[in-house]
Formats: C-alpha cells, sequence, structure tokens
C-alpha cells in the first residue's frame, strides 16, 4: 500500500491498538495500518508464562518511564516500565484477567461517560472472553493451599469466581495463559488477523506527531529508522491513538493537542486547547508483605540455573512444567472499611520476594537479604483518590514524559493501605502456614503500631502497572475525548486504550482495557 493507502491509522500496538486494527480489519473493503514503535513479541520468552522476570529486567521492549520525586513516598522516584513491543504490556504483564465490578463502569457514566455502564459494555467482556478464554489457575501449590485455608479460617471466604469481585472473597485467579503460553491479544486478535491484506503492521515506527489539516486529522508523521527525514502517511477516514496512559498524552500534546499555555513554553503552537490532556492520572498503588519460607518451594530454589533452564525449555517446547505459570495462582478482596459495598485492597501471593535473574551454580552467597526463599503478598489499593499528570519534558519527541503520580494524598489512602497489610499478617500468623511462614522480613517485627506501619509504605510502596485516565471521556471542561472516543475539538482523530478511563476500576485493568478496544470498534463502524 502507498502513503494513501489506508482508511484507519491506529498508533499503538499494545493491548487497545491491536484488538482495534484486528476488529476493524473484519471489513475486508476497510484498509488499516497499525502502527508500533517498538519490535516484534517473537522471542520466546514474551510466550512464556515465567518469563516475566526476564522481560521486566531487559534492556528491550520497555518505555522505561521513572516518576517524579513522589511527595507522599518519601520524595521517592519511581521506576515504571509498559510495554514498547507488539502486544505492548499485555506481553509483558502478569496475565491476570479479572472484570470490574458494575458499579465502577457505572460510575464511569456518572462521570459523563454516556453510554459505558455496565449493561452497555456486557456484550463487549462477553467477546473479548470468547476470544482469550481464560483459564482458572490449578492453586495447587502449597502457598497458594495455605493462604486460601487460611482465609477461610480469617473470614475471607473462597469464591473462584474471583475475576469480578463484588465483596469479600479469595480464590484462584484467572489467567490469559492456554496450553501453558502466554495467551495475550497479540495470539488471541493479532495472528488470525494477520493473514488479511487490508491489515499492515509497521513496527519500529515511531510516531512523532498527528497531522492535522482544517479541523481534522489527516495523518501521521514518523520518524525514519535510519536517521533520515521524517514521512507522512494519510488515513482517508481517520486515527485512533491506542499508545497508552502515558504515551497518548505526550503524542497529543506534542500534536498541539493539550494546555495551551504549557504547550508554549516547549515551544509548540497550540492546535487546541485542551487543559486536561495529561491529567487525571491514576494507578494502583500497593506494596510489599513479605515472609521468609521454611521450605524449598519458592522461586529462590527453581531459579538456580540446572532448574530454570530446563524449565523454560521445557515450557517452549512442550508448554508444560513449572514455568508454565504465574508464581501466585491466589488472591483475596478485601474491605477495609466496614460497610463499604465493595472491597476496597486486592492483596495477591506472589511465591517469591521479588523479580530475580538466575542463580547459578559458582555463585558467591546471597545477593541481598531478600536473595533467599520466600514468599510476599502484594496488598493493591483498588480504587485510589489521588490524581497526578503526564506532561511534556521538551518538545523532542524522544524525551520522556513527566510522569507523577501524587500516590497517597489522601490521608484515607494510607490508612487503608495500613489496614490491609494489617490483615494479612493475621492470615500469615494463621496455624495453616505452620512449617511454611518464617520469619516476617518486611515490614518487619518493629513495625507494629499505625505509625511505623505508615512510615514503612511511604518508604517502600510501589506501584502496578494499571496507569490510566490521561485522556478521559466525559462532557466536562477536563475532559479530553467524548463518549465516542473523539477527541474534542478535532475531527477524524480518537483515543482508544485506558488512558480514556475516567476512573480506574477496582481489577487490574487488562480485559477491561480491551473492553474499551472492542467497543471503540462498534462505534467506529
Amino acid at each position: 500500500m502507498g502513503e494513501d493507502g489506508y482508511d484507519t491509522i491506529v498508533v499503538g500496538g499494545g493491548t487497545a491498538g491491536i484488538v482495534l486494527a484486528a476488529r476493524l480489519s473484519e471489513d475486508a473493503a476497510h484498509r488499516v495500518l497499525l502502527v508500533e514503535a517498538g519490535g516484534s513479541n517473537r522471542n520466546p520468552l514474551y510466550r512464556i508464562p515465567l518469563g516475566i522476570g526476564k522481560l521486566r529486567t531487559a534492556r528491550g521492549g520497555l518505555w522505561r518511564h521513572t516518576t517524579e520525586p513522589e511527595p507522599h513516598l518519601d520524595g521517592r522516584a519511581l521506576a515504571l516500565g509498559t510495554g514498547k513491543v507488539l502486544g505492548g504490556s499485555a506481553s509483558i504483564n502478569g496475565m491476570i484477567h479479572m472484570t470490574p465490578p458494575a458499579a465502577d463502569l457505572d460510575r464511569w457514566e456518572s462521570l459523563g461517560a454516556a453510554g459505558w455502564n455496565a449493561p452497555s459494555l456486557a456484550p463487549a467482556f462477553a467477546r473479548l472472553d470468547a476470544m482469550l478464554a481464560p483459564r482458572r489457575a490449578a492453586a495447587t501449590h502449597p502457598l497458594d493451599r495455605a493462604f486460601l485455608a487460611a482465609c477461610a479460617g480469617a473470614g475471607i471466604a473462597r469464591d473462584d469466581a474471583l475475576d469480578a469481585p463484588h465483596g469479600e472473597a479469595a480464590g484462584a485467579l484467572l489467567f490469559n495463559i492456554r496450553e501453558g503460553r502466554r495467551h495475550s491479544v497479540a495470539q488471541a486478535y493479532l495472528r488470525p488477523a494477520l493473514a488479511r491484506p487490508n491489515l499492515t503492521v509497521m513496527t519500529n515506527a515511531e510516531v512523532l506527531r498527528i497531522v492535522a489539516e482544517r479541523g481534522a486529522a489527516t495523518g501521521i508523521e514518523l520518524a525514519d529508522a535510519g536517521g533520515g527525514p521524517t514521512r507522512r502517511l494519510r488515513a482517508a477516514h481517520g486515527i485512533a491513538i491506542a499508545a497508552g496512559a502515558l504515551q497518548s498524552p505526550k503524542l497529543l500534546m506534542l500534536s498541539g493537542i493539550g494546555a495551551a499555555d504549557a504547550l508554549r513554553a516547549h515551544g509548540i503552537a497550540p492546535l487546541i486547547d485542551l487543559p486536561g490532556v495529561g491529567g487525571n492520572l491514576q494507578n494502583h498503588v500497593d506494596v510489599a508483605l513479605r515472609h521468609a519460607c521454611e521450605e524449598p518451594v519458592t522461586l529462590h530454589s527453581l531459579l538456580r540455573a540446572e532448574r530454570i533452564l530446563p524449565a523454560m525449555t521445557r515450557a517452549w517446547l512442550f508448554g508444560t512444567g513449572p514455568a508454565t505459570r504465574f508464581p501466585g495462582d491466589a488472591a483475596a478482596f478485601i474491605r477495609t472499611v466496614p460497610g463499604e459495598r465493595l472491597p476496597d485492597v486486592l492483596c495477591h501471593l506472589v511465591e517469591g520476594l521479588g523479580i530475580r535473574g538466575i542463580r547459578w551454580p559458582l555463585m558467591r552467597g546471597p545477593v541481598d537479604a531478600l536473595d533467599r526463599e520466600g514468599f510476599s503478598c502484594r496488598v493493591m489499593l483498588l480504587r485510589p483518590e489521588s490524581r497526578g499528570r503526564v506532561a511534556l519534558r521538551s518538545a523532542d519527541p524522544r524525551d520522556p514524559p513527566r510522569v507523577r503520580f501524587d500516590y497517597l494524598s489522601r490521608a484515607s489512602e494510607l490508612r487503608r493501605l495500613v489496614d490491609g497489610v494489617r490483615r494479612m499478617r493475621d492470615v500469615f500468623a494463621r496455624p495453616e502456614f505452620a512449617g511454611l511462614r518464617g520469619a516476617e522480613l518486611e515490614p518487619g517485627p518493629a513495625a507494629q503500631d499505625d505509625g511505623a506501619l505508615a512510615a514503612w509504605i511511604r518508604a517502600r510502596a510501589d506501584m502496578q502497572c494499571h496507569p490510566v485516565g490521561t485522556c478521559a471521556m466525559g462532557v466536562g471542561a477536563d475532559a479530553v475525548v467524548d463518549p465516542q472516543l473523539r477527541v474534542r475539538g478535532l475531527d477524524r482523530l480518537r483515543v482508544v486504550d485506558a488512558a480514556v478511563m475516567p476512573a480506574i476500576v477496582g481489577v487490574n485493568t487488562f480485559a477491561t482495557t480491551v473492553a474499551i478496544a472492542e467497543r471503540a470498534a462498534e462505534l467506529m463502524r
């Protein structure tokens, strides 16, 4: 196809972009170009579930973001890597599949996103479930069994419909794993679509800006990978930006769409004054409670070279063995405030103390205090009230954006995390963990009162890779897109990804992002 041979250009080959491009290309007469800044996902590690550890520490395949100093987290700057590869963050995430409670989606409509309530989105979730067919984890690992039994003993009932939480419950999670391999949108949606002659996929192609003419988006400007001049590609029907909650607002601002004064400060001529671009940034903040383990059943043992290398080979060749699962099948949704309708904290048991590399036989001693047998529990705040912002660092597209989440700016958020940690301490202290439970490593026995726990959380809190909200849909002054996902003030331009969520959902965001793209395909058709 020539540069004028496309009807729709989708910018971003991540979760939403792949789903949107695949659905639009089902119409054989509609010519679709999918543009991804990263490379292909052909590396075998992208398909092996336990490859997640290596992928998150590898040099390639990631947008490496570092936040501005977070004032309520002791001024720490946090690292956040999002997927820069075909498949996006769905190629490197934990593969957990969760459907949000209806109340979360109904809240979107109350915030101005008309037609985005739970009944309206139900068909989109049904379609994606049919495509992805997530599988329930077995939860037979000794730590998972102990966790679920201890939760039951602590009054958190077992419920294996945990992917759509409506109350306190503990159970086995759903994962996007099929036949022992990661089953992301790249496999479920893109692979079958690649046979269509009307779909073109372009990788290692970074979009510099959206080209607009006479009040409408007409194309994109691409950087030349070889250092040559930029080039332009045109779209007859329009452009859909699906680059994620950090890159989508950056691209809009580089294209002159954002707060006019801030754009002028970087020497960018404003095209549309939209102050909401980059605002409303939200993510799930969490903290890890860590214990030593008395039995050699954790990742520490598995990551020995003589064990993990055969396990990875077996997983790739046959889809069997210990490398074919995420190291943590079980989780619990809990309420920290009595009487609240929905759980506000998710506690996910992980069969290790953190992401580690391979342990070689001749390596000298432990690397640090966490290089040992142990397990952890990620205690995650589900509906944070804090709001941050993505802003330009400069007018140079190669510069990463400035990102500040403003985590725990509300006292209630810190209170909920403190109470969530206390609930999990009670679970781990139960007799069901006898024989497995070693010493508490973090926060440690010295941190008992609320003040000590709060100080530990501020010093150690981290985040999930669930950024949303920076191009929020709605009708108010800060809305960036309307309920049809059209950018306000510019025809033929949409944003289709997690950036459009007015408020974060109280679950992992992957499935909801797929649903947004499914719904967008309906709207655009």
